[in-house]
C-alpha cells in the first residue's frame, strides 16, 4: 500500500513546528526539507539542533538539498530521524555518504533530479539504498507541475533495483497520484497541495487535512 507522507519546507523554525502540530496524530511520519540556498536557491530553516529539542512524539526523515552532503548528513544523527536523504548530483561518491548514514544505524535515501540520468545510479550497491526520492520537479521550490517524464524512468528504475523503496516528491496531487501508483511508487511526499489548501480553515487544519488524504 502506499504511504502519503507530508513534507514540510520553511524559513523558520517556528513554521516547522506549527506544520508538525496539525500532523501529529494523523500521519506516521513527516518529511523535513532542508535547503541551503547554494545546491538549490531557496534557504530554508536548517538548525538541527533546535529540532533535537522538539519534543513530540513522531518519525521524521530529513531531505537535504545541500552541496555538502557529507558534512551535512552529520548534524541529523539523532533519534528523532528515522531516514536521511541527499542528493545524488551532490556528491562525486554518494556511496561513502550511503555507507556512513547505514552504520549509524538510519535508512539512507538518495534523491535524484529530474534531469539526471539513471546509469548515475549503476554503480550503488542495492545494500545501500533503502530508498531513492526521485523528484517530480526540480528541487528548491514548492509549488511546482509535476514533471511527467519520470514516470519513465521510475519503471526503467524499478527493473534495476527491484528491492528498493520509491518515492516522489513534487507536484503531488489527486491528479497525478494515480500515475505514480501504477508505476509502483511505495511513498508520495506532499507538500504545497496540502499546505495551500488549509490556509481558510483556521482552527480546522486537522479536519481539512484528513479530508484531503481521502483524495489520494
Amino acid at each position: 500500500m502506499i504511504q502519503i507522507i507530508p513534507a514540510v519546507l520553511e524559513k523558520d523554525f517556528k513554521s516547522v513546528k506549527e506544520k508538525i502540530n496539525i500532523c501529529q496524530g494523523i500521519f506516521k511520519l513527516i518529511q523535513i526539507d532542508i535547503g541551503d540556498g547554494i545546491f538549490v536557491k531557496n534557504k530554508t530553516w536548517q538548525n538541527a539542533s533546535d529540532f533535537k529539542n522538539f519534543n513530540v512524539q513522531m518519525d521524521f526523515e530529513v531531505h537535504l538539498m545541500v552541496k555538502n552532503p557529507r558534512l551535512a548528513v552529520k548534524k541529523w544523527f539523532f533519534k528523532k530521524i528515522k531516514r536521511i536523504i541527499f542528493h545524488l548530483e551532490a556528491d562525486k561518491n554518494p556511496k561513502q555518504i550511503l555507507k556512513l548514514i547505514k552504520q549509524k544505524g538510519f535508512q539512507a535515501g538518495l534523491a535524484v533530479n529530474p534531469g539526471t540520468p539513471l546509469a548515475k545510479l549503476k554503480n550503488i550497491p542495492p545494500d545501500l539504498l533503502d530508498m531513492v526520492l526521485f523528484m517530480g520537479v526540480e528541487p528548491g521550490f514548492s509549488g511546482q507541475n509535476f514533471k511527467k517524464s519520470i514516470l519513465k524512468k521510475i519503471k526503467s528504475f524499478r527493473k534495476m533495483f527491484p528491492k528498493s523503496k520509491i518515492g516522489v516528491d513534487g507536484g503531488i496531487n489527486p491528479k497525478t497520484a494515480p500515475l505514480l501508483k501504477k508505476s509502483g511508487v511505495d511513498y508520495l511526499f506532499v507538500g504545497s497541495y496540502f499546505w495551500k489548501n488549509l490556509k481558510n480553515y483556521p482552527g480546522q487544519e486537522k479536519k481539512k487535512i484528513k479530508e484531503l488524504l481521502k483524495l489520494f
